[in-house]
C-alpha cells in the first residue's frame, strides 16, 4: 500500500510539473491530454472525457470553460443533439499538447522503463480494474461518513441520550 501512495504523489508531482509549463493546474492538463486523445475530427462529448478522467461533468464542464477562455479549448453544440457540448482542443491547444508531449515521452520513457512490453499491459489491466474496486471504496467510506456526521447530528440535538 506505501508503494502505491508513493507512486501516486510522485505521479501527481510529474503532473504538477507539465501542468505548471503550460500555466494551467493539474486537472486541467489531464482534461487537455483527454481532450487531445479523444476529440477525433469533431471533438468529443463532455460526458465521455468525465466518463475517461473519472470525473463529474459539471467539473469538466467548469474547467474546460476556463480553457476555453484562455484559448486552449473550443466548445461547440452537437450537430446532432443541442444539448450537448463537444470539446476541441484551438490550434493554440494543440501545440501546447504538442509541446508537452515532447517534454513527457521521456520522463514516461525513465518512469517505466524498468517494465517490458508485457509488464507494462498487465499494470494498465491491473490499474484499470483498480480504478472500479476503489471507487467502491471511496463511496462505502463516504456511507460511513454520512451515518457518523448523522449520528453527531442527532447526539446534539438530543443531549439527553
Amino acid at each position: 500500500m506505501f508503494n502505491l501512495l508513493t507512486i501516486s504523489a510522485r505521479i501527481e508531482r510529474i503532473r504538477v510539473h507539465f501542468a505548471s509549463r503550460m500555466g494551467i493546474s493539474g486537472p486541467q492538463y489531464s482534461l487537455l491530454r483527454a481532450v487531445a486523445l479523444l476529440q477525433g475530427k469533431e471533438g468529443v462529448r463532455i460526458g465521455v472525457v468525465a466518463e475517461h478522467l473519472h470525473v463529474t461533468s459539471t467539473f469538466v464542464t467548469a474547467q474546460s470553460g476556463l480553457l476555453a477562455q484562455r484559448g486552449f479549448l473550443r466548445k461547440k453544440e452537437d450537430a446532432t443533439d443541442r444539448r450537448v457540448s463537444l470539446l476541441s482542443l484551438t490550434l493554440k491547444g494543440e501545440r501546447l499538447v504538442d509541446e508537452i508531449i515532447e517534454q513527457v515521452r521521456p520522463i514516461n520513457d525513465i518512469f517505466f522503463g524498468g517494465l517490458h512490453k508485457g509488464e507494462f499491459e498487465a499494470l494498465s489491466a491491473i490499474l484499470e480494474r483498480l480504478v472500479e474496486s476503489s471507487r467502491n471504496a471511496i463511496i462505502r467510506i463516504s456511507s460511513q461518513d454520512q451515518e457518523t456526521m448523522l449520528s453527531n447530528r442527532d447526539k446534539m440535538s438530543n443531549p439527553d441520550n
